[in-house]
């Protein structure tokens, strides 16, 4: 590699070449050889308002220009306030106690691992160590992060340390009954998305009803990873409203519209109250968590979800990505519709009923580029997120390009 060279999370930087971006507005990204392509993917999920949003930006500037680096460390800051209190708001008509400020979903994963057992030390259950979770969920990239998630991430690689942690199916209560009579004492947590984000697939209500059934008898934590889902993602504010209150709930990506890296655990009052009782520090700070800028980013982008609506605009373009999902489920057998709200996904299978292979799937999202559309690589899938702001022309533009594809791949032109 030459020094101007770095590196990609799904890509060698061999393969870059023209993918690179370099400017984006509202909903098309401008690309380094001239083409554009409409965003089916929210960046990385996050700008749920769409890019270039000017009240963020604004914000953001002001917080450059009157606090700098101001942290929250020894002394707080009026911006980490402010922006507890707005999120803490927003969560209603669930009641949470606090914010906790990070920097990543994945960050956040890992305080989510630590305050859990600390959690169960206070109460004189220091053998309360395990984390349960889901096989295919993504909870994060970092080494506490990817010991949770029941995705393989190259675990075995990185030689991540998951003795403690168990994946069982999110779908199979059965497994969960099995793992909680076998290790229910030693259960510190169990963390679920209410959609799993690598392949758009909805945890089943009898799923949390069973976890909470034993969250009264064994005693442990249960946490919403909502790092994709939260802010109207699948309808509602947070898809944890359908449940009864978890005791953590974790933010990132579309908590300021994808400008900052920032994310935050709202915590209960089940564990913020043990934490209080105990008199007891949790060591997770980070020097740039709770900045003034993110926290700004924070207050502007829930002022924009209730200005522009989002409530009702995500409806919207939930109602149209179901029913274009569902038109790309009619056209074979061989296409299979997962999802809520807006995030889906569409399975693909081979002429011999196969789940395709991950090279198809890069292949056929590099041919969505080449239309004019950008989708997200899933497991044997393709997976949609558009903003939740998407005007209705430039949706059926977006469905088009995509449909034509899957519609080639389909009649043997892309094989």
């Amino acid at each position: 590699m030459s020094s101007g060279d770095y590196f990609e999370f799904y890509l060698p930087s061999k393969d870059w070449g023209n993918v690179e971006a370099t400017a984006v507005q509202g909903n098309t990204i401008t690309f380094a050889d001239g083409s554009e392509a409409l965003c089916g993917i929210s960046g990385l999920w996050n700008a749920s308002l769409g890019y270039g949003n000017r009240a963020v930006a604004e914000a953001i500037n002001e917080a450059n220009l009157n606090a700098a680096t101001l942290p929250i460390f020894r002394r707080g800051s009026a911006y980490s306030r402010e922006a507890a209190t707005r999120l803490l708001d927003f969560a209603l008509p669930h009641e949470y106690a606090s914010v906790f400020y990070a920097t990543s979903g994945s960050s956040a994963l890992d305080a989510v691992v630590k305050l859990s057992r600390q959690f169960h030390d206070i109460a004189g259950n220091p053998k309360r160590r395990r984390i349960i979770s889901f096989t295919g969920s993504y909870h994060g990239v970092t080494m506490g992060a990817m010991a949770v998630t029941g995705s393989y991430l190259f675990q075995d690689v990185y030689q991540v340390d998951q003795r403690l942690h168990i994946k069982i199916p999110y779908d199979d209560q059965g497994a969960l009954d099995v793992v909680m009579k076998r290790f229910g004492s030693e259960v510190a947590a169990i963390i679920m998305e209410p959609v799993l984000g690598s392949g758009t697939l909805p945890v089943p209500a009898d799923i949390v009803d069973a976890v909470y059934a034993y969250r009264e008898s064994e005693g442990f934590l249960i946490v919403a990873d909502e790092v994709a889902t939260g802010f109207h993602r699948t309808g509602p504010k947070f898809a944890s409203h359908h449940w009864t209150q978890p005791d953590v709930l974790v933010l990132s990506k579309a908590l300021t519209n994808g400008t900052c890296a920032a994310s935050a655990l709202l915590l209960g009052h089940r564990v913020v109250d043990a934490l209080d009782q105990a008199q007891q520090v949790f060591w997770h700070g980070e020097t740039q968590a709770g900045s003034p800028q993110s926290c700004a980013a924070i207050v502007a982008t829930l002022d924009e979800i209730e200005r522009q609506g989002i409530a009702t605009s995500a409806a919207r373009v939930g109602g149209k990505l179901e029913g274009f999902v569902s038109g790309l489920e009619s056209l074979s057998p061989r296409v299979k519709a997962f999802g809520r709200g807006s995030f889906r996904a569409v399975q693909l299978f081979d002429e011999e009923g196969e789940v395709i292979g991950t090279d198809k799937v890069f292949e056929l999202v590099g041919e969505c580029r080449r239309r004019g559309a950008i989708v997200q690589p899933s497991p044997g899938a393709l997976q949609f997120v558009p903003a939740l702001n998407y005007p209705d022309a430039e949706l059926d533009m977006l469905f088009g390009r995509i449909q034509g594809v899957v519609a080639d791949y389909l009649g043997g032109k892309l094989a």
